[in-house]
Formats: structure tokens, sequence, C-alpha cells
């Protein structure tokens, strides 16, 4: 009898440690998310993978701005190059070489290139967070959130995964999911927050 109070005594300090060190994690998404919400433009150059199952694209792409407004510049591929997406409450304009392009809203199917910044930009406000942990990414220790961004008014299952730098608070990496395909993938190779 005293062995069992023994172990399960044991096993509930083991867990009250865990859990404090999830509860200390769960601070610094909710600093993240304070941070996001109280700065007004996000910069970020990314590698950047879309893909839709029949057709992948790679992408090197900057973008700068708050996600309600911005503008995204492509740098990669080069046939490309120099594309200019300026985004303004879900409306983009599209620049190249001197002409201009008005696309309407954002697509209600799928999620673009265009469409990831403000989207991921607003998980980071806003977003419902349904899980948090630690893990290493490379040389970055990263506070990882992952963050449901379904509505009603997108009818497909949105999920968000990014990997934070613990000390920086800068995204190194997300994953953008429609529906339990991951569509959109981003390395980030430079971030800033002003």
């Amino acid at each position: 009898m005293k062995r069992a109070w023994l172990l399960a005594l044991m096993i509930m300090l083991i867990m009250a440690g865990c859990a404090g060190g999830g509860s200390q994690d769960g601070e610094k998404v909710l600093d993240i998310r304070a941070k996001y919400i109280g700065a007004t433009v996000f910069d970020a150059t990314v590698d950047m993978t879309a893909d839709y199952g029949d057709r992948v694209y790679e992408y090197r792409l900057s973008y700068s701005g708050n996600g309600e407004k911005g503008e995204l510049t492509v740098f990669e591929p080069l046939n490309i190059k120099g594309l200019v997406a300026r985004i303004d409450e879900g409306e983009v304009v599209m620049k190249y070489d001197g002409a201009t392009l008005d696309t309407g809203a954002f697509s209600s199917g799928g999620v673009s290139p265009v469409e990831a910044f403000p989207l991921m930009i607003e998980a980071w406000q806003n977003g419902f967070i349904t899980g948090h942990f630690s893990e290493k990414l490379g040389e970055n220790e990263c506070i990882v959130a992952e963050i449901d961004l379904t509505s009603a008014n997108r009818p497909d299952k949105i999920l968000h995964r990014v990997w934070f730098d613990k000390d920086t608070y800068l995204p190194v990496q997300g994953e953008i999911t429609v529906n339990g395909y991951t569509v959109i993938r981003c390395k980030f190779t430079k971030a800033d927050l002003r």
C-alpha cells in the first residue's frame, strides 16, 4: 500500500513538473500575441512552397505590412521577379513592369501565396490557439503555436502552425493547412517587427 501511494505521489510530481513547462510556453505564446497586436508593421523575407497536390510552386517573397494592408514582392521565380501585390483589406492589386491588374477580393477556395501573410498575421494576433510546445528547429529554440483559423466566413478547415524564436518572438517557419492538407510552407530568412 505504501508503495502504491509513493508511486502515485511520484507520478503527480512528474506531471506537475511537465505542466509547469507547458504553462511557461503558454505565457510566451500570449506574450508573442501581444507583441504582434501592438506592432504596426511586420517585414519578412521567406522561401515559400505552395503545394496544391497536382502543382507545386517555389517562391522567394518579401512582405511588409500589418495583414490588413501590405505589399508582397516576388524575387523568385525569375520569370515573375518584380511582381508586386498590394493588399488592402482583402482587395489585391498586382503590379508588374508598369502594368496594373486589379484582382478583386481573395478567393474563398484555397490559400494563395498572396493570402498567406494576411492569414498568418491574423492567426498571430487573433487566432484560436489549440496547442503550443517547445521544439528546437536548426539552431533556434522555438515556441510552436498551433492555431485554428476556421470560421463561419471560411467554410474550409484552416490551421496554422508557426515556430517562433523563443528569444526574439520572430517567426522561423510556418505552415498553413487546408482541410488536412499542408498547402503553404514558409521558411523565414528575415523577419522584423516594428
